[in-house]
């Protein structure tokens, strides 16, 4: 709570306003698929280079409606909006004077880049989604060596997770606590959301690559987009694992880069650096939960299950949004909306807001788009038709106790985080 109060009271002094972009010598009259509309598009930006900008009337967004939706995250804990169509930039919102090179922590965002570079991955032969894991990482027992690509992004693995675990064991040796979880379900039968699970679909990309996976990642992914070394930065745990369930660092202007390269299907300039069909199955329901994809939130599933807590919800994930809808999803609110029918993004970073803001977005946005279809007024927040919370997901006493027996009875995430609070809240883009 002492965190949470400090953060908030950070941005509280932050005036977010909406900028519309006027300047549009960059983009290029383009006409519409299937209409008689002609809309401007900008190119992607090469390395070192900003969006270009373009007004949203010159992308076929009415400037009125779109500032109507904007009011839905106008508020001091916003730190960045940016809206993008036809790759074009045409809205911005946050704290006037705010840096554009602000890099903002992910948090669970950095799940969905982990699935990209298994994309990358995946295009370049080195990984199958359904291969079993201990064919690149050493040491496992059969059951936890079975276990595949596809499982630990969908979240169906079966490993008994629990928050307080997981956390702690993240800090020293992440890998060593996923891979010591006991299994409780038959693994690809049931989605329970975990942490440190990610970490090990990133070291069986290096493990594939035969290097760093930040390294591979800025090699075959980020830089190619646009994206150099400089700009990012990744936590590891204490004996060099990548975080790959949260901690990494970038601009907004960066993560609408990686969004882009989901919007046009893996390809950036010319270049296809994830096949067209691990974006498709990416993007697509799972079996244990429509709502949620390979480590991204989907909108087109039947139903979905909440991430924390379990609470299963009838509908799509966001019923004001089209059914093509993804989204990367973290911690404190932030999120990228990737709308392929639209050719349409939008980021959020900040402090987080009213739960139903991303509804009342969606719904006030819709309007401006002609090509849209009537979605689905329903409530924001459908009820839920399975409430319960599994309180070993919190906390699996009996693993933790055998952790705490282990190294001294010291939990060491306690620490870590602590020491990184000024970070952490740096990161948030609410404090000068």
């Amino acid at each position: 709570m002492a965190l949470v109060g400090v953060m908030v009271a950070a941005a509280s002094a932050c005036q977010p306003y909406i900028v519309m972009s006027t300047a549009t010598e960059q983009a290029i009259n383009r006409p519409v698929a299937g209409t008689d509309r002609v809309e401007a598009a900008c190119d992607l930006p090469a390395a070192g280079d900003r969006f270009a900008r373009a007004t949203p009337e010159s992308v076929g967004i009415d400037p009125k409606i779109l500032d109507w939706a904007l009011e839905a995250t106008r508020n001091a804990l916003t730190a960045s909006v940016q809206v993008y169509r036809h790759n074009c930039l045409v809205a911005t919102a946050g704290p006037e004077g705010a840096n554009p090179n602000q890099q903002f922590q992910l948090f669970s965002m950095t799940k969905s880049v982990v699935a990209l570079g298994v994309g990358r991955a995946v295009t370049l032969g080195l990984v199958d989604v359904d291969d079993p894991i201990g064919n690149y990482l050493d040491g496992l027992d059969a059951a936890h060596g079975a276990l595949t690509l596809r499982q630990l992004m969908t979240q169906s693995s079966g490993l008994r997770f629990g928050w307080a675990n997981d956390l702690a064991g993240s800090v020293e040796n992440s890998l060593d606590q996923a891979l010591t979880m006991p299994i409780s379900h038959a693994p690809g039968t049931d989605f329970e959301y975990a942490q440190t699970t990610v970490n090990v679909v990133a070291a069986v990309v290096a493990s594939a690559a035969g290097v760093d996976f930040q390294e591979f990642m800025d090699r075959e992914l980020l830089s190619p987009i646009g994206i150099s070394r400089s700009r990012w930065q990744w936590w590891r745990d204490a004996v060099g694992n990548t975080q790959g369930y949260a901690w990494l660092t970038m601009t907004s202007g960066d993560v609408a880069r990686l969004a882009s390269l989901v919007l046009h299907q893996g390809a950036w300039e010319g270049r296809q650096l994830i096949d067209p069909a691990y974006i498709a199955a990416m993007s697509a329901p799972s079996a244990t939960n429509p709502g949620y994809g390979y480590l991204v939130q989907v909108n087109s599933g039947d139903w979905w299950i909440e991430s924390f807590g379990g609470r299963r919800y009838e509908g799509p994930r966001l019923t004001s949004a089209p059914a093509d809808t993804v989204m990367f999803s973290g911690f404190l609110d932030q999120d990228v909306f990737i709308v392929p029918s639209l050719d349409l993004v939008i980021s959020r970073n900040g402090l987080p807001m009213e739960s139903r803001w991303r509804w009342r977005l969606f719904n006030r946005l819709m309007p401006a788009f002609p090509e849209v279809s009537a979605v689905d007024p329903a409530a924001p927040m459908p009820r839920s038709t399975d409430i319960h919370i599994d309180w070993e997901q919190i906390a699996d006493v009996e693993t933790l106790l055998r952790r705490l027996s282990t190294n001294g009875g010291a939990v060491p995430v306690a620490d870590a985080v602590g020491s990184n609070v000024p970070r952490v809240l740096s990161d948030t883009g609410l404090t000068r």
